[in-house]
């Protein structure tokens, strides 16, 4: 563990702000890619966070209830048979993959 000696003050209430302003923008890109982008419930997703993209990218998502068809410009994912990824085949598909970037 490593222990840092705080001299610049102000930097460090900048990082603060910063952090708390990551925070918010997470939960704000998970409640809008719920109410807005998936016309299904969704427990996990699948994506992918870097150090360069402070913001996780979602690539698809684990519905909580199995569904039989899905739904239009979605597709089962070939490697997870239980999550739905956005079909980019279609013109729906490719609108909704550009909105989870």
């Amino acid at each position: 563990m490593r222990v840092y000696k705080i001299i610049n003050e102000e930097k460090f209430l900048k990082a603060d702000i910063f952090l708390k302003e990551l925070k918010k923008l997470k939960k704000e890109n998970i409640n809008t890619i719920k109410t807005n982008i998936t016309p299904f419930e969704w427990e996990s997703y699948l994506g992918y966070s870097t150090s360069f993209h402070l913001l996780p990218t979602y690539s698809g998502f684990k519905p909580t209830k199995a569904i039989e068809l899905p739904f239009d410009g979605w597709k089962e994912d070939k490697d997870h048979a239980d999550i739905l990824v956005p079909n980019k085949r279609t013109k729906v598909g490719k609108v909704i993959a550009k909105k989870t970037r």
